[in-house]
């Protein structure tokens, strides 16, 4: 796929049928993650060729973006949590739907201690997608997008658990996500290679197995925007996006 014909039918999609079929048909199955449990994969299609439009948000569920050929996994995954890492960058108008980029979630990936609690039998996986961006007539390998991904061995009682909790707590919270605010987190949120060495905490390696080896883990000490953020590509200026006010 050249870039002048991915912006062409990526600013179209959703416009023209016509366009959104052969869109979708070209872009790429991505594996997300690997169950701990019976090793199936996590797979869906996913456009990785550009941040154009991205809006990244808590979908409180499997789906890391929308795939119209639905998605692959183990009947134990109950959660996926997605990041954007900018790695620095800015993004240019050409790579952004509208100009603009919000995440609600921070850069910086972390784990939800609850979702890992000694009274869920269960893991979570963490895996790192890059995501290119458009440069002269080449796609240029850029951002990253991190997913960390919740296992249970019984999901509908980890849920049930999870849901009865937070709505307990949280009364007028109910449509809103069983997992941590970033608002919330503390050092045992952010700190992955603690959790890679209680055993809780896998990773993707290249060739799609799981390790747990906390002296080859490679996401320790990410550094970045521990916040939700909006960036404006005409001013290339960043805005902090708080959860708790939206």
């Amino acid at each position: 796929m050249t870039p002048e014909y991915y912006l062409q039918v990526a600013k179209y999609q959703w416009d023209d049928v016509h366009v959104y079929v052969p869109y979708f048909s070209r872009l790429p199955e991505v594996t997300i993650s690997v169950c701990p449990f019976t090793i199936q994969k996590h797979t869906q299609k996913l456009d990785t060729y550009s941040l154009y439009g991205w809006h990244n948000r808590y979908s409180k569920g499997v789906v890391v973006r929308y795939s119209p050929d639905g998605y692959t996994h183990s009947d134990h995954l109950y959660e996926t949590h997605t990041f954007i890492h900018l790695n620095g960058d800015r993004p240019t108008k050409r790579n952004l739907a509208d100009g603009s980029l919000t995440s609600a979630e921070p850069e910086v990936p972390f784990v939800s201690p609850r979702l890992l609690a000694e009274d869920i039998d269960g893991y979570g996986v963490i895996h790192s997608i890059p995501i290119t961006k458009i440069r002269g007539n080449v796609f240029k390998d850029a951002y990253t997008l991190y997913v960390i991904s919740y296992y249970a061995h019984d999901v509908s009682v980890t849920l049930d658990t999870l849901k009865h909790e937070w709505t307990s707590k949280y009364p007028d919270w109910r449509a809103q996500r069983i997992s941590d605010w970033w608002e919330i987190a503390t050092d045992d949120h952010w700190n992955l290679k603690q959790w890679v060495a209680s055993g809780r905490l896998k990773w993707l390696t290249p060739e799609y197995t799981l390790s747990s080896d906390p002296d080859t883990f490679p996401y320790n000490n990410i550094k970045g925007k521990r916040h939700g953020y909006t960036y404006d590509a005409t001013t290339k200026t960043f805005e902090v996006y708080n959860t708790l006010l939206y």
